[in-house]
């Protein structure tokens, strides 16, 4: 892993040469580790490093255990061109003219000779991209966002980290030796010199890996946004409608109460015309309208002043029902 700031280094002429999104891919990924520190990524970088190491080791280590096996079973019954490279004593008759065992099999293809001119597609590192270790390590359920001096790390800026790791990489093909300078002595700017061939199949493939890494890690971003949102709106909405039995538990115990007591028939009579009106979208906002406006469909009705006294009782008693629940 590269980590020697060579993105710092490199000069911005070289925005108008090859890979000029470089600098995009890096400004994507430093605007998702905005609420770090500058450079706290290197922290976090080495440790990613680390794991991604030790999982494509493992990961190397398991299939070629398989691939030894089956590669195993298919000599010892059909036989192959790998055998012709099966050391055997020349002097032993009978060893020369025996199938070989599954013990002689593993060992040739555990200890395969250097100087073989063909090899058997043995499983390597490169059969392993980082983002796919990564996003395996992120997925096994292990706490990984308990980073020594990288806290509290959600998924997202771990993968930026590994953008940036691979941008920093492709960095340092673009890097001039000091000591190139023009004639009269002056640095020549990066990206005014001429690149090698392989240097520039390197940068670009890392260039390649940054840019599917990023966009990877905005997808878990909006992603992760998108369900603690889905989560907030789910909780707000249980709540409300908690609230809202709540709301129509009191209403019901209030007519019990008030159908239960011969000399409130009257009240309970505006208690429901009440409830109805509060539901209606375009009500006046004052309950002296309601008042008003009940007055005169019923006559016969006790006063404005009391039926407005009871209105307010009546959203007293809501409004406690309301902060009761959200308590």
């Amino acid at each position: 892993m590269s980590l020697h700031n060579n993105f710092e280094q490199l000069h911005p002429y070289a925005k108008s040469k090859v890979f000029k999104n470089l600098f995009g891919i890096k400004w994507r990924a430093d605007r998702m580790l905005s609420k770090r520190k500058p450079g706290q990524w290197r922290v976090a970088a080495r440790v990613i490093d680390g794991w991604i190491s030790e999982w494509i080791e493992s990961s190397v280590k398991e299939a070629t255990e398989e691939f030894i096996q089956r590669h195993s079973e298919r000599l010892s019954t059909d036989g192959g061109w790998e055998l012709g490279y099966l050391s055997r004593d020349p002097y032993d008759p009978y060893q020369s003219s025996d199938p070989a065992t599954l013990g002689e099999i593993r060992h040739l293809l555990e200890n395969w000779p250097i100087e073989a001119d063909d090899r058997p597609d043995f499983p390597s590192d490169s059969d392993y991209e980082d983002l796919d270790a990564l996003s395996q390590i992120l997925s096994s359920g292990y706490p990984y966002d308990d980073i020594d001096g990288f806290p509290k790390a959600h998924d997202a800026e771990l993968y930026a980290v590994l953008t940036l790791i691979k941008v920093d990489s492709a960095a340092s093909f673009f890097q001039l030796p000091e000591e190139k300078k023009t004639d009269a002595g002056i640095p020549i700017y990066r990206g005014q010199f001429p690149w090698k061939t392989p240097d520039l199949i390197a940068a670009g493939n890392l260039v390649i890996e940054a840019m599917e890494i990023i966009c990877f890690a905005e997808r878990e971003l909006s992603n992760a946004q998108f369900d603690k949102m889905r989560l907030e709106q789910k909780v707000h909405f249980e709540a409300q409608i908690r609230i809202e039995a709540r709301k129509e538990n009191a209403k019901r115990g209030a007519l019990a109460r008030l159908a239960t007591d011969p000399g409130q028939k009257e009240k309970a009579m505006v208690f429901e015309c009440w409830d109805r009106w509060k539901k209606q979208p375009n009500r006046y906002s004052r309950n002296a309208a309601f008042a008003r406006d009940i007055l005169s469909k019923y006559e016969n009705l006790v006063s404005q002043r009391v039926i407005e006294r009871w209105c307010l009782e009546w959203d007293r008693e809501l409004a406690s029902t309301v902060r009761t629940h959200q308590g």
